[in-house]
């Protein structure tokens, strides 16, 4: 009887470790992200783990010019949480790790529209400079606006009221914790 407790208490510890671990927990990976300009058009490449069966969902803020993909059940093992790219019009990716989820975050010079395709195991983003921003929305294809403007009377709720907000910024905190910055209008 003393056996059977000791078996099924080892069984248990190991099946919790082995839960617990990151490698199980997750089913892809970013192994490396480059960028090159070419032209007016600047390609963004990011090698995956294993190939990605779909584009990730994304958003994008328009001051500062930032570009957001989610990935699910993908880690960073890039070794760094900070990629800085040299011309074009990207300055740098962030590739923030929160549970069983990668962000990437392009931070960019301008407001771009972008265009994303899966070849192999990279997803590459081709990003092109616009002068003027029109909102499209994501369900309508791969190629999306950088910015989409919005009026005040899209900022209506239900009951007539205005909600606006003027920034939203993200930094990190003296403790190397990350702070979200929302500034509202007025």
């Amino acid at each position: 009887m003393r056996f059977l407790q000791t078996s099924i208490a080892a069984a248990l510890v190991g099946f919790g470790t082995v839960a617990a671990s990151p490698a199980w927990a997750v089913s892809n990976s970013i192994e490396s992200i480059i960028g090159a300009q070419q032209g007016s058009t600047t390609q963004v490449r990011i090698r995956m783990g294993m190939p990605l069966t779909e584009v990730p969902a994304s958003f994008s803020l328009a001051n500062p010019h930032r570009l957001a993909l989610d990935f699910k059940d993908t880690d960073n093992r890039i070794g760094r949480s900070l990629v800085e790219l040299t011309g074009g019009d990207v300055k740098s990716v962030n590739v923030v790790q929160g549970g069983e989820r990668a962000r990437v975050v392009l931070n960019m010079t301008r407001p771009m529209r972008f265009k994303s395709e899966i070849e192999g195991t990279d997803l590459i983003l081709s990003l092109d400079r616009q002068e003027s921003v029109e909102a499209t929305p994501a369900a309508r294809g791969s190629q999306l606006p950088m910015v989409a403007q919005a009026s005040k009377a899209d900022a209506r709720g239900a009951v007539g009221h205005a909600h606006s907000l003027k920034d939203i910024d993200f930094r990190r905190g003296k403790d190397g914790e990350g702070r979200v910055v929302v500034n509202p209008v007025g």
